[in-house]
């Protein structure tokens, strides 16, 4: 698989390639209310409202803060926009099963020293 390698904190993750459509340096998150802190609203992008998904909040990795990287996903006819630390390269994959203590909803594979990660399953997720 082709993977779009990323950190948060110093964990590091990656997502299919095929699904990002953007990579931004930052964009102006506008707050929605009653939304699990991993769901900070939404982002305006090309004309279009795209839900944002702090991935540092729901992986537990390290608190929201400003001047992250904004990837933009495409999978499966759900965009979204997912704040990360910091995007690192793209890289092939070995893909297998993730380890039972990396067992969430969104955590679909691992990859070497990597979880793999389906952006669309993170909207999904209930806190």
């Amino acid at each position: 698989m082709e993977a779009l390698l990323f950190r948060t904190g110093s964990s590091r993750w990656a997502v299919d390639v095929s699904s990002v459509l953007e990579i931004l340096d930052d964009a102006a998150v506008v707050a929605l209310p009653e939304l699990p802190p991993f769901l900070p609203g939404v982002i305006d992008h090309r004309g279009t409202l795209l839900p944002v998904v702090d991935f540092r909040a729901l992986s537990g990795t390290c608190p929201a803060a400003r001047g992250a990287t904004i990837v933009v996903s495409g999978s499966e006819g759900a965009p979204l926009a997912m704040v990360v630390d910091v995007v690192e390269s793209t890289t092939t994959l070995e893909v297998s099963k993730p380890d039972d203590e990396e067992r969430r909803s969104w955590v679909v594979g691992r990859g070497g020293d990597v979880a793999i990660v389906d952006p669309a399953a993170m909207l999904e997720v209930r806190r």
